[in-house]
């Protein structure tokens, strides 16, 4: 990675908005598959249903993560 860019993420962990770089990583990389997730579904028309059945398992993962890290 650029230099810059380990900086902007540093700023942000420095920020309070992640622990540290790994997880602003994962984060990041979970939005961008999740994008793609949408996009591939709604260009193959799949029902509306399965795409919101998509969502809330990732928002369950997403919220076990959370609690993990307060725990």
């Amino acid at each position: 990675m650029h230099e810059k860019l380990l900086e902007e993420i540093d700023l942000l962990v420095s920020e309070g908005l992640y622990h540290n770089r790994t997880e602003f990583i994962k984060e990041a990389v979970r939005g961008k598959v999740l994008d793609h997730r949408e996009r591939f579904l709604a260009e193959n028309q799949a029902p509306a249903k399965q795409l919101s059945k998509l969502k809330q398992q990732e928002n369950n993962e997403a919220t076990k993560q959370a609690f993990k890290g307060v725990h």
